[in-house]
């Protein structure tokens, strides 16, 4: 952890609560999508582990998905 201004943000790396990687897009809820480097909540009945965000079990998958798309003038 450290100072960012006046809050407090966590340093990126594989231990970082949202994972490798978030995807952000444009919506009224600051809701995004991320990765986590805890994979074993993935096996749990419970799912409610996130603060309103969507982990993703596979978010290079999805990248690589997003990417493909772009490529393709989809967006």
């Amino acid at each position: 952890m450290e100072w960012n201004g006046n809050s407090v943000r966590q340093k990126p790396g594989p231990w970082n609560s949202l994972g490798q990687v978030k995807f952000l897009f444009p919506n009224t809820y600051n809701i995004y999508l991320h990765d986590t480097p805890s994979k074993s909540l993935f096996n749990e009945d419970k799912r409610a582990f996130s603060h309103g965000c969507i982990r993703l079990s596979e978010p290079k998958e999805l990248h690589n998905i997003f990417y493909e798309m772009m490529q393709n003038g989809i967006h």
